[in-house]
């Protein structure tokens, strides 16, 4: 940030040259569209990523979900354990029924009848049970998946932010220092209009020069402003107040064909493979369903009206049970159809992910040629700015000569710092899509 000026004689604002102003407005906005979604106490991108990973938002959304389908397998399994059953009841008849035997009468029915059963039920064979568990497993296995493309999704948020950050305070630090350049002009300027050497209209395009430079100060500090903020909710921790030094490599990546070599064993890649282990297996589970279901079942009852039998009795029994409808045939045939539809998911995925890849090198090799086409230009740039204040003190050039060159020479280093820190935030990127570690 930078700090109030004592304002000038007459500062008054001025609307600046359309190519120049579009060159700086196009740069800003340019570190602007690198920025995307991140509380910060580092300034390190490695750790902020980790940072991220433990405070990610979405990341914690999806291991919540990757906990509920834990427990939704878990819960699948519970038909395959035998279940007891324990039951008791209390009856009030309306009269008792004996049969009298001798000094001993039979009951038959008591005035108050107590019962109960105990009975335990062990499956022997069920298939679909069994395949549904195992549905249930595979996924879990796809929402755990589903975690790791979070994280990566966060890690990419992260590392845009963190390069529009350190962008963002180069394009400030150079709109600072245009400023202080536009501030002594002009007082070059009313010095050579006191002496009549200029006119009041290179007054005003002096003082316009420093309002143009206010505005790209004002630009740059919404540029950091946003990314710090996005840092901050990716992240939880509070950054450092100066940022990192704007990135300066500008060597080429190695081929290609290094880069594609894991691509296919990317997050996005694992979690569509597991959604098809998932399909497959719920497919399997329906398909098991015109299988018969076999268990055995040991019961046991006390009553104190056995009538003529035993006040305890028990009994063993083995139950086959088929189920035969229309709702399985056509389960089998949606989880079919899912079935296919995960597997072009999955050769998708693979495809989208080489893509990734491919497109996030020549994006590198395209900045790297954008980064060399800035430097040449802010020497151009520099040297013609010379130029016009040597000619303007002798005499030879205009002040709006001054004020043109001025501005191209701030467009033209907004235009460097904004392409440098693009370049390193594709590089970031490069190595995201390849399953490589990220460095700043």
């Amino acid at each position: 940030m930078i700090g109030p000026h004592p304002r000038l004689p007459g500062h008054v604002g001025v609307v600046a040259r359309p190519r120049a102003r579009a060159g700086a407005a196009a740069a800003l906005l340019a570190l602007l569209i690198v920025a995307g979604p991140a509380p910060a106490a580092a300034q390190e991108l490695p750790t902020l990523l980790a940072a991220g990973r433990a405070h990610g938002r979405e990341l914690a959304t999806a291991a919540a979900l990757a906990d509920q389908a834990d427990a939704a397998a878990a819960l699948t399994r519970a038909p395959l354990w035998p279940t007891l059953t324990v039951g008791a009841g209390y009856t009030r008849n309306q009269h008792a029924s004996e049969v009298p035997l001798g000094d001993a009468p039979l009951t038959i029915v008591p005035l108050d009848q107590l019962d109960a059963t105990a009975s335990l039920t062990v499956p022997l064979l069920d298939l679909a049970a069994r395949r549904r568990a195992t549905a249930a497993t595979a996924d879990r296995a796809a929402a755990e998946a589903a975690v790791d493309v979070a994280a990566r999704d966060g890690d990419r948020a992260i590392v845009r932010s963190y390069y529009a950050w350190i962008g963002g305070a180069a394009s400030l630090s150079a709109a600072t220092s245009a400023r202080a350049a536009a501030v002594d002009n002009l007082a070059l300027v009313e010095r050579r209009a006191a002496a009549q050497l200029a006119s009041p209209l290179d007054v005003a395009r002096a003082r316009a020069a420093i309002a143009d430079a206010d505005a790209t100060i004002a630009a740059a500090e919404l540029v950091v402003a946003t990314a710090r903020r996005q840092l901050a909710t990716a992240t939880g921790l509070a950054l450092a107040d100066a940022a990192p030094a704007l990135p300066t490599d500008t060597a080429a990546e190695p081929p290609l064909a290094t880069w594609l070599a894991d691509a296919g064993a990317q997050p996005e890649v694992a979690a569509a493979a597991a959604r098809v282990r998932a399909a497959g297996a719920r497919l399997a589970a329906s398909q098991a369903g015109y299988l018969p279901t076999v268990a055995a079942t040991a019961s046991e009852r006390w009553t104190n009206a056995p009538g003529f039998g035993e006040a305890l009795s028990g009994s063993l029994a083995i139950v086959a049970t088929w189920r035969f409808g229309l709702a399985t045939p056509r389960q089998v045939a949606v989880d079919r159809a899912t079935a296919r539809v995960e597997a072009t998911r999955l050769a998708t995925a693979r495809q989208a992910a080489a893509d990734r890849v491919t497109d996030a090198w020549h994006q590198v090799a395209a900045r790297r040629a954008a980064v060399a086409a800035a430097e040449a230009r802010v020497e151009a740039a520099r040297l013609g700015a010379a130029t016009a204040r040597e000619r303007f003190a002798a005499g030879t050039a205009t002040q709006l000569d001054v004020t043109l060159a001025q501005r191209d020479a701030l467009a033209a280093e907004l235009t460097r710092v904004s392409t440098r820190a693009e370049l390193a935030a594709d590089r970031a990127l490069l190595r995201l899509a390849a399953g490589r570690e990220v460095a700043p």
